[in-house]
């Protein structure tokens, strides 16, 4: 599986929750470009690349790359008001048929919008439940460590993404966050 990650903070996430390893135990590739990665402050940028083998940074080094991505963000930019760091993940996802991952709901919206399949935290640890790279206690416990340490998600959001995980452990399918 192939993921575009926007949202440093989700990388972040992941760690703390003890699934990355997972992920690149699993053989999922994760991108960002260098444009992203550059809005990071220096040492979080180096330990995020020291500590991730499974990241790959697509730099936009050839003019018709650089081209490619202006006519993009040309065309793309005013529906978000987006910077260009946002044109070149969501650009690279559409290439890449990845997913991207995001919680910003501005990067959400153009994403879906331009039939970019995206997900949040919350819905890459649902991936890795459907996908059988966790089980279900993984799962909860992954969603209860991003509560504690993201005070920003609410209850209500935890209450859900739990009701999630057991239904997917009954065997249902759920749209995924």
């Amino acid at each position: 599986m192939e993921i575009v990650v926007y949202d440093t903070n989700i990388i972040k996430e992941l760690h703390n929750m003890h699934l990355l390893s997972t992920m690149e135990k699993s053989g999922w590739q994760i991108h960002i470009t260098g444009l992203a990665l550059n809005e990071l402050k220096r040492p979080v940028r180096g330990s995020i690349l020291t500590s991730l083998p499974c990241l790959h940074v697509y730099e936009y080094n050839h003019i018709d790359q650089y081209i490619a991505l202006q006519n993009y963000m040309d065309r793309i930019a005013q529906k978000g008001n987006l910077s260009m760091a946002d044109c070149s993940m969501l650009l690279l996802a559409k290439e890449k048929y990845a997913i991207l991952c995001s919680n910003d709901r501005k990067m959400r919206t153009v994403a879906r919008n331009e039939g970019i399949q995206v997900r949040g935290t919350i819905g890459v640890v649902l991936l890795l439940l459907e996908h059988n790279r966790i089980d279900a206690d993984q799962a909860i416990t992954a969603v209860q460590t991003l509560q504690t340490t993201n005070p920003q998600i609410g209850n209500d959001l935890i209450e859900e993404a739990i009701r999630r995980i057991e239904e997917i452990k009954g065997g249902e399918k759920l749209d995924i966050f």
